[in-house]
């Protein structure tokens, strides 16, 4: 938002490219509003999911030495379907983890497991 719109438009275009390298054929990634994005991963649990997500985690990192743009960071929300009875409320799972990413510090990947965890940044650093 302090860039202004034209350099918000090309970080997430390099974000955009970042998910596009940074997942396989089988996944589903898609802009859910604003500067959110979902990943889905057929048949995937927790623990591929983390592994995928700090894929993209690293490979943004990578994607920014190139100076397009002001440095960012991803926070990403995890949560598999086997958490929740509907996608709604596993969609809903991964976005309180998302929130708990950001609270804590950001540049991270929460499980929605973790939710339950008290908040201390200090157990949390990357």
């Amino acid at each position: 938002d302090s860039h202004g719109h034209d350099i918000g438009d090309r970080a997430l275009r390099v974000f955009a490219d970042t998910l596009s390298t940074s997942t396989t054929d089988d996944m589903v990634s898609g802009r859910w509003g604003g500067e959110e994005f979902v990943v889905l991963i057929p048949a995937a649990g927790t623990s591929s999911a983390v592994a995928a997500a700090e894929a993209v985690r690293h490979g943004l990192a990578g994607a920014l030495r190139s100076g397009a743009v002001p440095a960012f960071t991803v926070s990403i929300g995890v949560a598999d379907s086997t958490q929740a009875p509907t996608f709604d409320e596993v969609l809903n799972l991964a976005d309180d983890a998302l929130f708990r990413a950001k609270q804590i510090g950001r540049d991270r990947v929460v499980t929605a497991d973790e939710l339950t965890a008290p908040v201390d940044a200090d157990l949390y650093a990357v």
